[in-house]
């Protein structure tokens, strides 16, 4: 199953197992391209909260308090072209 699709607007979306919802992701045009040309991307998700403007040493400092406390998860996952069904959740 694909839990990234990218939708006709350009956005980025991660999907849900189980639920209608999906996640969507910051809008950046070359990124979006980047991974539709990839065709498939590595899901890194993080369970405690990071602010939007870490530095990225802030960035490295949270990936590795969160894996040695066991709070960093990955997948590999292919990337959809589209997304139907599916209602977008706003990230705050």
């Amino acid at each position: 199953m694909d839990r990234v699709s990218i939708v006709p607007s350009g956005e980025t979306l991660v999907h849900f197992c189980g639920t209608p919802w999906s996640l969507r992701v910051a809008r950046f045009p070359w990124w979006t391209r980047v991974i539709s040309g990839l065709g498939r991307v590595l899901l890194v998700v993080g369970l405690d909260e990071l602010a939007p403007v870490a530095s990225a040493a802030e960035v490295d400092k949270y990936i590795e308090a969160a894996g040695a406390a066991d709070r960093l998860y990955a997948t590999v996952s292919s990337v959809a072209s589209s997304a139907t069904g599916r209602h977008a959740l706003r990230r705050t």
